[in-house]
């Protein structure tokens, strides 16, 4: 059997070509998180949606609101940063996992100690529980290279059993270890 390109065979979907052409802007939040403007979509087209994921940036750094029922045990979420300019295939000093699981901490793993960060103090992560979500607050200090433009983001969402991607497709095992595969955040 053939399959056209796209088409009937989903791998063609997510080849890594597709993954480094994807790009979510961050604008300066005017008005509520929640706004349709803040809105950051799968543009893969391969993910289903467990929640709605949000985005934006403010004076002291970074705002992420997931509406999704994270009250089951499991469930959480996992923002990856890469804010080196360009890409590279390892984890470096540059690289960031944050993990909101009740508790919102830092856990980057690195392949060595020359290529690490000091992880930041999770009294610096900020995050607000309300009926229809959390709102998650990644502040510039925390972030080791904050810059404004482009560097590496994924995201992953665990909600009642289920996880959703966004900036990697879910196909793409080990995506953690492997910055180059994460799409792309930019900062105005």
């Amino acid at each position: 059997m053939r399959f056209k390109k796209n088409e009937e065979n989903p791998l063609f979907a997510i080849s890594p070509a597709r993954c480094f052409e994807t790009l979510f802007t961050l604008r300066t939040l005017k008005g509520k998180i929640t706004a349709r403007s803040c809105m950051l979509k799968d543009q893969l087209g391969v993910e289903e949606g467990e929640g709605l994921i949000y985005g934006a940036l403010d004076e002291k750094g970074l705002l992420f609101h997931i509406a999704a029922d994270l009250s089951h045990e499991g469930d959480g979420v996992e923002i990856f940063l890469d804010t080196r300019p360009g890409t590279s295939a390892i984890i470096g000093r540059f690289c960031h996992r944050f993990v909101f699981d009740g508790d919102f901490r830092e856990e980057t793993p690195f392949r060595t100690p020359e290529e690490s960060h000091p992880l930041c103090d999770p009294k610096l992560l900020k995050w607000e529980g309300n009926g229809d979500g959390v709102t998650l607050h990644l502040p510039k200090e925390a972030i080791c290279g904050f810059r404004s433009g482009l560097f590496g983001f994924a995201l992953r969402l665990r909600t009642k059993g289920k996880v959703q991607h966004l900036g990697v497709s879910a196909r793409e095992g080990g995506f953690e270890n492997h910055p180059a595969q994460w799409a792309q955040l930019g900062i105005e």
